[in-house]
């Protein structure tokens, strides 16, 4: 089991996240203001493979509300970085480096094309 609370660096403020729930491999954790929210999954899929995400989504007042009811509506951005893996070829070492490979491909440039609907 992961640390209770987590703690994140966003903006360059540590941010402490208390576990919320935990349940049917998905585990919550959450700022005691809701802003920031880490959600970790754990699947195995119909074929033995297994899938484990971690998404971390922060949640936003609406700067632009359209009208008076649009006020309280939230704008949530989220980046989540999946694993999918056979159980039985499970390598760390070769997930460590396929995760430092995309995170060094997704710079600033290819997430604003992306962003753009780019394929």
């Amino acid at each position: 089991m992961l640390p209770d609370p987590l703690s994140v660096s966003y903006d360059g403020v540590s941010r402490s996240l208390p576990r919320i729930s935990s349940d049917n491999g998905r585990t919550r954790y959450r700022t005691s203001d809701s802003e920031v929210e880490i959600v970790i999954l754990h699947h195995r899929a119909a074929d033995g493979r297994e899938r484990h995400s971690i998404e971390m989504t922060r949640h936003m007042p609406d700067a632009t509300p359209l009208d008076v009811f649009d006020a309280f509506r939230d704008v949530a951005n989220s980046v989540e970085l999946a694993f999918v893996v056979d159980p039985n070829r499970k390598d760390p070492d070769a997930i460590a480096d396929l995760r430092t490979a995309l995170l060094a491909f997704v710079d600033t440039s290819l997430q604003a094309r992306v962003l753009g609907g780019e394929g």
